[in-house]
């Protein structure tokens, strides 16, 4: 059953919209498309519902479609900046951004002191543009070893091995972050140390590679225990940076704004490619507050630099409804609400999610990959809700639902001037994220 609202008056802060229709979802009716046309009616591979024929037209008819409906008008194209980050054969719109991630370390590109391997850089940049693709770097500077091998993670050494040496690294300098990696890092936040990573980076910049039109993106990482360069902690592993390791805020705000001084310094001019992986609510499993008021304000500095930001685990869809960092929030009522005031929504910079880990590989985390489909659906639902510019994804994932992840590719980026489209689901949950005003939180709406 499918219910059709009109001249409703928007819940979205900063929205300049006062009033549009809304086809609203329940349990498998989706959102309809004014304007789109479906010539003669066709079963829905991914729903229970037969999609009806319908014909509408953008002056004066509005039809509800039962099932699923993820045609769009033929003028509608991908944003310039938007798109799927993985593999560069994964299917993607016509026109969109063809964009893979780059794992490099600082191991790879300083072996030596002040000896960098720029063949490496110049030789992944010209295979790019050869190939007609971009990259999304990552270059991680502080993992030691660590990973599950039986769950197929294993995380190598990105440090170079002249660093033990040069700063008289021993085994007790070396953290485990424990959770359910044991990852491996060096106490990067040294100042010695750090200083050291950021010569790496303004050298970088120095070469012209961050103006490169094959750099499409460039990840700023920090220090978590998943894989080591996320940006959160648990309190298990605070406590041991603290006691053991010189760990404080401090320390931490420190360490990370020099990381972003170096980044701004070699990406002036393009620091919209620029990518803080930090939030505030993943700092809410600690006890102190104080790291949460840091991590915030972190987000504030990369924003004032022209950077954007990402968030992650969006396959927990119900995860971050109450983050600034992302403008969620939830109202008194329950609503969860979208702040298009901030700057990765409001300009044209990095602003995205992660939305990979799907298939049995993944079932010790979300459990029997018979539920895919549906964490697939919703997980996509609220990239758009969160108004996200880029998804990395893979082709296990993509290919759960191919006109949608279709339909989303076309959507990424998109604003309120220029979406084609409107939608709400309705549904209501209870709310999962830290300091909620509401037991519950209720719908995704994209305007």
């Amino acid at each position: 059953m499918a219910r059709l609202f009109t001249h409703r008056e928007p819940r979205t802060k900063g929205s300049t919209i006062q009033s549009w229709l809304i086809t609203a979802a329940i349990t498998f009716s989706f959102f309809t498309c004014v304007g789109c046309e479906i010539e003669s009616e066709e079963v829905d591979p991914y729903g229970s519902t037969p999609v009806q024929p319908r014909s509408s037209s953008v002056e004066d008819v509005v039809s509800v479609t039962t099932g699923e409906d993820y045609i769009l008008p033929e003028w509608v194209q991908p944003e310039t900046y938007s798109g799927y980050i993985g593999p560069r054969d994964l299917p993607r719109p016509e026109g969109s951004m063809c964009i893979e991630n780059w794992w490099t370390s600082w191991a790879a590109l300083e072996p030596e002191r002040g000896v960098y391997n720029w063949d490496l850089v110049e030789d992944r940049l010209s295979r790019a543009a050869a190939g007609g693709y971009q990259l999304n770097m990552h270059l991680m500077s502080l993992t030691y070893g660590g990973g599950d091998e039986d769950r197929g993670i294993v995380i190598d050494q990105k440090v170079p091995d002249w660093v033990f040496e040069e700063f008289d690294l021993t085994d007790d300098d070396i953290v485990n972050l424990g959770w359910e990696f044991d990852i491996l890092i060096i106490p990067a936040w040294r100042t010695e140390i750090r200083e050291a990573y950021n010569d790496l980076v303004r050298a970088f910049g120095e070469r012209g590679y961050p103006q490169s039109p094959q750099l499409a993106a460039a990840y700023i990482h920090g220090v978590s225990p998943s894989r080591g360069e996320e940006f959160w902690m648990t309190q298990t592993a605070l406590n041991v940076l603290e006691n053991d390791h010189g760990f404080s805020t401090t320390v931490l705000d420190e360490w990370i704004t020099s990381r972003f001084d170096a980044y701004g310094e070699a990406f002036t001019g393009v620091e919209h490619k620029l990518v803080w992986v930090g939030k505030q609510g993943a700092w809410r499993y600690v006890n102190s507050g104080e790291y949460e008021d840091l991590a915030m304000r972190l987000v504030q500095d990369a924003w004032d630099m022209g950077a954007g930001n990402r968030s992650s685990a969006v396959e927990y869809f119900d995860l971050w409804t109450n983050e600034p960092a992302l403008g969620q929030d939830v109202d008194d009522n329950g609503y969860l609400l979208v702040d298009e005031t901030i700057p990765p929504i409001n300009s044209m910079r990095f602003f995205g999610d992660e939305n990979e880990e799907y298939g049995p590989q993944w079932e010790w985390r979300f459990g029997s990959s018979a539920g895919d489909a549906h964490r697939y659906r919703f997980s996509l639902l609220r990239t758009l809700q969160m108004r996200m510019r880029f998804l990395w994804t893979n082709d296990v994932a993509e290919m759960i639902n191919p006109p949608m992840s279709n339909y989303v590719g076309m959507c990424l980026g998109k604003t309120v001037e220029n979406s084609p489209d409107a939608w709400t689901y309705l549904r209501e949950t209870p709310t999962t994220s830290y300091h909620s005003p509401a037991e519950v939180f209720r719908n995704f709406e994209r305007w």
